[in-house]
């Protein structure tokens, strides 16, 4: 198994990571999601970002190519995390592949209160510049007309 260091958790689900979180240099916290999540993944994740989110922490979320989403029961229990860590969610980039992960992050983002943008897996340098709060990385949908 991969060493730990205070920075940051991995879960491995039969010898695959599945959720990782690590707190970068730059303040912003990078999780990263593959599989399918459950419950025993929440379990390990809930004290670890706990110790390494601040109020209105800035995320980078990547999800996986074999991302598949939560089981039922880790689905109930993901959203009543977010709803009680809504404080410590500041800006949050969401990388990934699949049109359906687009539009649950839309309708996700909702209950947070920091502002969350989907990228495109290989968009991931537009989305730490817009982390970073560049005038220039914005969706194309929202750039500037000409």
């Amino acid at each position: 198994m991969d060493s730990l260091n205070c920075a940051g958790v991995r879960i491995r689900l039969e010898g695959r990571l599945v959720l990782t979180i690590k707190k970068r240099t730059d303040g912003i916290l990078h999780i990263r999601a593959d599989g399918q999540l459950t419950t025993n993944e929440f379990a390990e994740f809930v004290p670890q970002f706990e110790s390494l989110a601040g109020p209105s922490s800035p995320m980078l979320i990547e999800l996986g190519p074999g991302f598949t989403g939560w089981s039922l029961s880790a689905l109930w229990r993901d959203l009543k995390f977010d709803f009680n860590h809504r404080d410590q969610f500041g800006r949050m980039a969401v990388v990934g592949d699949e049109e359906w992960e687009k539009w649950g992050i839309q309708g996700s983002g909702l209950m947070f209160r920091g502002e969350m943008r989907f990228f495109k897996t290989g968009e991931e340098d537009r989305a730490m510049a817009w982390l970073l709060g560049s005038r220039r990385e914005r969706p194309d949908k929202e750039k500037p007309a000409q």
